[in-house]
Parts: C-alpha cells; structure tokens; sequence
C-alpha cells in the first residue's frame, strides 16, 4: 500500500480523516516531484494544504504552502 501513496492519499482526503490525508498527500506529492511530474505534485500539495489547515498542523502549512511556490 505504501508503494502507491497517491492512492491512499485519495482514500483519506475523501474520508474524514484529514492526519492521514496529510501524510499520504505529502508523500505522493514528494514523489510526483521525483517523477518531474509537477502538475500533479501541485494538486498533491494543495490537497495537503488543505487537509494541513483542517488540523491546525502549522509546520505542514509551511510546508505545503513552499512546495507551491
């Protein structure tokens, strides 16, 4: 499961569960970096932007919001 985060990433933004959205977003996001994939990435991160500001996680929304810079 871990090998497609992107789908797990999906999974929990859809679901209530925006900490472990959060986790797989970011991690997705990293790897659609990886792949020179930044359409999707950018999606990716602003996806984990938004589940980073439903759970108050600051140092994430810092993070999300340099990747989309």
């Amino acid at each position: 499961a871990e090998e497609n985060p992107a789908l797990l990433a999906f999974y929990y933004y859809r679901s209530d569960e925006p900490q472990k959205a959060l986790y797989y977003l970011e991690r997705a996001a990293a790897r659609a970096e990886s792949l020179d994939a930044s359409t999707h990435a950018s999606e990716l991160w602003r996806r984990a932007l938004k589940a980073a500001k439903a759970i108050g996680d600051k140092e994430a929304i810092r993070r999300a919001e340099a990747a989309l810079r």
